[in-house]
Order: C-alpha cells, then structure tokens, then sequence
C-alpha cells in the first residue's frame, strides 16, 4: 500500500509533468525554506512561479483545493517569500499557483490547474 508521502509524491510528479507541458520550468522540488516546503518552484518566462500541489484520491471529502485553510494560505505567502529573499530574488516577479489533482482507482489522475491565486484571503 502506498503511504501517504508516497501518494503526495507521486501527485507532485503528475503536476510536474503538466506544468513543463504548459512551458513552465520546474527549478525546485520539495523546496526547503526556514517557513516550510514548497512543493514546486518553477520559472516562466522569467517569472517565478511557486506551486502548492493538492493531491486526492477521490472527492468524498470535497475537491483538493478545498483543502487550503487561510492558515495553509499565509504559509505558502511566507514561504514563497522567504525563498526570494534567500535567493536574493527581490526584483523577481512571483505569484502562487494550485494545481488540484484527483487519483480515482482506475482512472486517468484529473487535473485543474488555478494560476496566479491571489489567496481566498488575499496575499
């Protein structure tokens, strides 16, 4: 049976793929910063992007990004802040993407991808 990090891995890998497809350039996985990990770093067209990836395998419990709290949203902001600055990275553009991905048994993983989230609470 497949853990849970394991699951989450595989969902990161899935969103992954689809947003190099999309153009984007993944710089990072599983960013570490003093605030938390950032599930995906990527770069288009100069702009830094910074992805939360929710994963599900079905809907029973709502869509995955129903999942992000307002307490889940300032992480992501602090995150994605903390990594420019560490980088020195304050000129770059930034915005903070979502990708939903549903892993239903035996079916194809569905995918809704939500760019530039401005936060359920704002930035």
């Amino acid at each position: 049976m497949e853990s849970r990090r394991e699951f989450g891995n595989r969902g990161e890998e899935i969103a992954a793929e689809y947003l190099v497809r999309k153009g984007m350039k993944v710089l990072a996985r599983q960013a570490r910063t003093h605030f938390g990990e950032i599930d995906l770093v990527c770069d288009l067209q100069g702009e830094v992007v910074f992805v939360e990836v929710k994963t599900r395998a079905g809907d029973e419990y709502g869509y995955p990004e129903e999942s992000i709290t307002r307490q889940k949203w300032r992480h992501m902001v602090s995150c994605a802040e903390a990594y420019i600055i560490e980088r020195s990275w304050e000129g770059r553009s930034y915005r903070i993407d979502v990708v939903s991905i549903s892993m239903k048994p035996g079916e194809e993983p569905s995918i809704v991808h939500f760019p530039a989230v401005d936060g359920p609470y704002g930035r």
